[in-house]
């Protein structure tokens, strides 16, 4: 069904006016609560409108720039671990879930028309059984959508792939701009596609450059770490995909590497790391918390070391819990996960970041690290330091844009109780403002907390070209929302207030801004650093 002016403009009306209302068809609703899979963040819009056509993007742009209110598009339950989905408060959320189907198929060409709100499983999923193709970006978590995928240039980790970044495999758009327009971007303009942060328009259609489905064999194993600022770069470059997971207080690292095959190889695995039987899913999540809770290291790394031991074998399967060696499977199922049964991160209160950095530097890297990791006895249970690899990007700007990437991941559990500060938190926060200063990071847009931003637009040097283009899209900044304002307005200038360490927005300059108890003190091996420590 699609939306028509006067209904959406009644429905509109009577969200401003916080009338309640149940719309004809449940297109439209005032009060509806919009927040990510985690529930840690909540947007504020006025109202909810679902969309399924880029007539119905049209119309709802359209009354809600003749009401004068912003517009942001996104998914209710979206990935993302920060508010670069929300809507200014009292705007208008598109929500786009239904804008899902695959609308156009080219097995000559292998290029695909998709509607943006499809979840790359399922996205691969039918061009895999109907067509023999494949979206050729190594992503992990498939529990996403190829509009998320593309506002944030979200990544795999190939650097031999057709496609380090979804980017790349961007052949032209239709999106709806800042005047309710409907427009056609191609060529050397998707560079600004590519990384977009929905601040140019609403996308509903994508057109994307496949390739032909094939198998791959995995190899997961585990080492001691003296070699690893050595190895890292040889591991990155072997096979048609790798990851890396470093657990530094086992003094271990694992890694799995894919292997492409010969597609009558037998084998018919899928990557099974998130099946976990009901006695894990009761018990670690409590595990997890009370690691927060104890004094010392000793919980949780211990945890790490059931970590590594799990990640140095294999987790690939046949059936549930049925675990291979040498698993053998097509790619799409190989080198991306989702939740088939119970989701084990649902029960963690975790937290995502990234940092990208230029990929030769990784080594580099790994020694600061080890010397810090090595002071504290730090351990990071749930993936440790985990690498990943791209080659530079089209994207202005992607994490990657313009040279080859090492994305650098740190998980953490969240203190459940108290003032709130994580276990070792310090020297997650220290490698962060060392890999952002000293190794030109770039952090992940979707997943990165405030703090990390600060001096972001110095990070790309195509940034001003990007704002030429939003301007030109939408000149009156219909999309602009709440984050990427912060980004414009936090170039030079770091977030304050008390107690903003555990809020992610600051890197403490005074001792209020740390939790009770805590000083704001030097890094333990960067002075430059600034770190909360009793």
């Amino acid at each position: 069904m699609q939306l028509r002016p006067r209904r959406i403009l009644c429905q509109l009306l009577a969200a401003l006016s916080w009338a309640a209302f149940t719309p004809a068809g449940g297109l439209a609703q005032a009060g509806v609560t919009f927040e990510n899979m985690q529930g840690n963040v909540r947007c504020s819009p006025a109202l909810v409108t679902s969309v399924h056509s880029t007539e119905e993007v049209q119309s709802a742009v359209a009354l809600a720039v003749q009401s004068g209110l912003h517009v942001k598009a996104g998914i209710n339950g979206w990935q993302g671990a920060n508010d670069n989905s929300c809507v200014a408060a009292g705007g208008m959320q598109l929500e786009t879930s239904g804008l899902n189907k695959i609308l156009s198929v080219d097995p000559a060409l292998a290029q695909v028309t998709v509607q943006p709100g499809i979840k790359l499983w399922d996205f691969n999923a039918v061009l895999h059984q109907r067509y023999q193709l494949l979206l050729p970006v190594a992503q992990e978590y498939a529990e996403v959508t190829l509009g998320g995928m593309i506002g944030n240039a979200t990544h795999g980790s190939s650097l031999t792939a057709m496609s380090s970044s979804i980017q790349d495999a961007l052949v032209r758009v239709k999106l709806v701009d800042g005047l309710g327009n409907v427009r056609i971007i191609e060529g050397k303009d998707l560079d600004f596609i590519a990384g977009n942060l929905g601040v140019l328009g609403i996308l509903t259609e994508v057109t994307l450059q496949l390739q032909p489905s094939f198998k791959v064999q995995a190899e997961t194993s585990g080492h001691p770490d003296q070699d690893l600022a050595g190895d890292v770069l040889r591991l990155a470059a072997d096979g048609y995909a790798t990851n890396i997971t470093w657990f530094p207080g086992q003094k271990s690292y694992a890694y799995t590497r894919y292997i492409q095959v010969a597609n009558t190889t037998p084998g018919e695995a899928h990557n099974g790391q998130t099946e976990t039987n009901w006695f894990n899913r009761a018990l670690l999540p409590a595990v997890f918390k009370l690691g927060n809770l104890t004094l010392g290291n000793g919980l949780m790394c211990l945890l790490e070391q059931q970590r590594y031991q799990m990640k140095a074998k294999t987790y690939f399967t046949t059936t549930f819990d049925h675990r291979v060696d040498h698993a053998v499977g097509w790619v799409h199922q190989m080198t991306s996960f989702v939740c088939r049964d119970h989701c084990p991160f649902d029960d963690l209160p975790y937290a995502l970041e990234e940092i990208a950095i230029p990929l030769e530097r990784l080594p580099e890297f790994v020694h600061q690290a080890r010397e810090l990791f090595d002071k504290t006895g730090a351990c990071l249970p749930l993936n440790g330091v985990y690498f990943r690899f791209g080659r530079a990007s089209r994207g202005a700007l992607g994490m990657a844009s313009g040279r080859d990437t090492a994305y650098i991941g740190m998980e953490y559990i969240r203190n459940p109780v108290g003032n709130g500060y994580p276990r070792d938190y310090n020297v997650i926060q220290e490698l962060e403002q060392i890999l952002l200063r000293d190794y030109a990071g770039r952090p992940h847009w979707g997943k990165a907390p405030d703090a990390m931003f600060v001096g972001i637009q110095q990070k790309y040097p195509r940034w001003e070209e990007f704002e030429e283009f939003r301007h030109h899209l939408d000149p009156n900044g219909v999309f602009t929302s709440p984050f990427y304002l912060r980004r414009l307005e936090q170039s030079h200038q770091g977030l304050s207030g008390a107690n903003c360490v555990v809020d992610d927005s600051c890197y403490c300059h005074h001792d209020t801004e740390c939790p009770a108890f805590y000083r704001c003190a030097p890094g333990l091996i960067d002075p430059k650093a600034h770190i909360c420590t009793l």
